[in-house]
């Protein structure tokens, strides 16, 4: 087919599409004109450039203006794309590198940065998605009964990423400031409870030993399927307009939970738990969030973490049939065999009845994020992720006001960041770093300079 009879799509720089263009960059020795255009930001003028070719395309709004000028035939193409096979392996994307795709702060950012046009493309997705479902009515301020709280509401930007860290999609999420609600008025109960980490390993142990099958699923925009009960005024998201024809001012009246919302996990979990009692599921009583289905030999189960689903089976048809009457009540995404669960890697050997768990990428965006702050006599690795005969002390938490509490109140943030990220990783993956992260958590709310460095020493 002639390339000017192609359409632009975002869609088609996939993977296998860069790794192709990578192949024709050295096919067609375009270097300079093609290394130009991956490097310039959607909208701008390409300037000239004289690099490599295996750096190509973190972005490409369209595959065939980066072709411009060049008279290309089939056969070349072809040779092109057959060279791609064979230079997959050592394919260079750069999204996959974490510091291509900085994630902006703010809606005003998001769409007046370098990225804005897959930022914009992301908004409108979301607002789409809550316009559709009927999230809220807009109505006049004027309207709302005396008493009432008007919540505010931001954009949430991030990029979902695959296992091998290369960005799967842009996202954005309308966030409720859950903040601003008013406990009496906007909320009254709202506890919530995800899987445990200790459920997820047990039941993956088990399901390697009978060689079960394992697959995942996750709902989309899962809080926005249960219904409010509560009368909740938020003021219009940014993009929305928040002024009616005449000019008086709008607020939405929310008909659904939102994202933000206190009580949003709690109704989602109330709603979804309710749906799999009612499939055959049993609820577990030691871990709340495993729920269990055997009949005449046959067995499903499913953990669930929020709107992410781990489920084992031993019959792929009950699979099937579970998951097709799921997607009759909730917007489903099927993700297939299990390769990827709450950001650690996994990898199975079904003949050895092996399966391994990796937080690699994990790690490696820790590190990247807080490796500024490690000290100059941090600068190599230990057998231990704690000094020997180190005693961590309250007495070493800094008095108020003191010039030392001065010195640690920039390092506060950092150190109950890591503290987190320690526990997750304890708790998935490195469970020889339980008993330091123990120990850093008890002095999270003030830590001092020795506590500081005590995580630092973990981190590196």
């Amino acid at each position: 087919m002639p390339r000017s009879s192609r359409n632009s799509n975002p869609k088609y720089a996939s993977a296998a599409g860069f790794s192709a263009l990578s192949a024709a960059i050295a096919v067609f020795s375009c270097f300079n004109t093609m290394e130009s255009h991956a490097r310039t930001a959607p909208g701008a003028s390409p300037e000239p450039a004289n690099v490599t070719p295996m750096a190509f395309a973190s972005h490409t709004l369209s595959v065939d203006s980066a072709f411009d000028g060049y008279n290309m035939d089939e056969d070349a193409l072809v040779r092109a794309c057959e060279a791609a096979v064979h230079a997959y392996s050592v394919s260079i994307v750069s999204t996959s590198d974490l510091g291509d795709v900085p994630i902006p702060k703010g809606y005003k950012a998001a769409v007046t940065g370098q990225w804005s046009e897959y930022w914009k493309e992301a908004i409108t997705k979301e607002l789409a998605g809550l316009v559709a479902l009927r999230t809220w009515d807009m109505v006049p301020t004027s309207s709302m009964p005396p008493g009432s709280n008007t919540m505010h509401c931001h954009f949430v930007f991030d990029v979902k990423r695959k296992s091998n860290r290369a960005v799967e999609k842009f996202k954005a999420r309308l966030v409720a400031d859950g903040n601003t609600q008013k406990f009496g008025i906007d909320f009254d109960r709202i506890f919530s409870t995800v899987v445990k980490s200790s459920t997820i390993r047990l039941a993956l142990i088990v399901a390697a030993a009978r060689d079960y099958n394992l697959s995942q699923i996750d709902i989309r925009q899962a809080y926005l399927q249960a219904e409010l009960t509560e009368d909740l005024y938020m003021r219009a998201p940014p993009g929305v307009p928040a002024f009616d024809e005449k000019g008086k001012p709008l607020v939405c009246k929310l008909n659904r939970t939102l994202y933000g919302l206190k009580q949003a996990g709690r109704e989602w979990g109330l709603l979804f738990s309710a749906f799999l009692v009612s499939w055959g599921f049993v609820r577990s009583t030691i871990d709340t969030c495993l729920f269990t289905y055997a009949k005449d030999k046959l067995i499903l189960w499913v953990l669930v973490y929020v709107d992410d689903c781990l489920i084992i089976d031993n019959e792929s048809s009950l699979r099937s049939r579970f998951v097709t009457e799921l997607g009759k009540r909730f917007p489903v995404d099927d993700r297939g065999e299990l390769e990827w669960l709450l950001g650690v890697a996994i990898t199975r050997e079904r003949n050895s009845h092996a399966l391994s768990l990796s937080q690699e990428s994990y790690i490696k965006d820790l590190v990247e994020k807080y490796a500024s702050h490690v000290s100059a006599g941090y600068t190599r690795k230990y057998d231990s992720p704690m000094e020997e005969g180190l005693r961590l002390s309250a007495d070493d938490c800094p008095a108020a006001g003191s010039e030392a509490a001065e010195h640690m109140a920039p390092k506060k943030v950092v150190y109950m960041a890591l503290v987190g990220a320690f526990l997750w990783l304890a708790n998935m993956t490195r469970s020889e770093i339980s008993h330091v992260t123990s120990q850093l958590a008890r002095f999270i709310s003030n830590p001092g300079i020795i506590h500081f460095n005590a995580a630092m020493r973990v981190l590196i």
